[in-house]
């Protein structure tokens, strides 16, 4: 895969499998819809299921999925070196992900749309709770 500084993805997991290893990228997984799905590290296991925190971890671990059904997932990456991400908000520019069918600042998005902001301009908007937030930052 070519060089990416940030990335956020939408995937399926709807079979056992191992994930693809990314060294020097921090990787935030969020349950979106279906599951719940079981992971597994080198020294950690998990269930993400509705409801449940998302997982962040290291890309550089190797990881095995064992959905329990289908899932969709918002798979979020930074590199390490060049990048922070941040959930619920920061200084930095943000992406809006819709769980559900929402209006943010008059903008309609349906569901798993996905709104880019400018750096600030969230922190200026009611966000509505179905609305996951990401926040990028500039490594320092």
């Amino acid at each position: 895969m070519a060089e990416f500084g940030w990335r956020a993805s939408i995937a399926q997991i709807a079979r056992d499998g191992p994930f693809s290893a990314f060294a020097g990228v921090d990787r935030t997984l969020i349950l979106l819809n279906g599951g719940p799905v079981s992971l597994a590290g080198p020294d950690w296991r998990t269930r993400l299921a509705q409801g449940a925190a998302p997982l962040q971890f290291a890309g550089d671990d190797q990881v095995h999925a064992s959905p329990e059904a289908p899932a969709t997932v918002l798979n979020i990456m930074t590199r390490r070196r060049d990048w922070r991400h941040r959930l619920g908000g920061g200084a930095g520019e943000t992406l809006l992900v819709a769980r559900e069918a929402v209006s943010v600042a008059g903008i309609a998005l349906a569901p798993l749309d996905a709104l880019w902001l400018p750096a600030g301009t969230a922190d200026q908007m009611q966000i509505h709770p179905q609305i996951i937030r990401i926040s990028f930052e500039p490594a320092p």
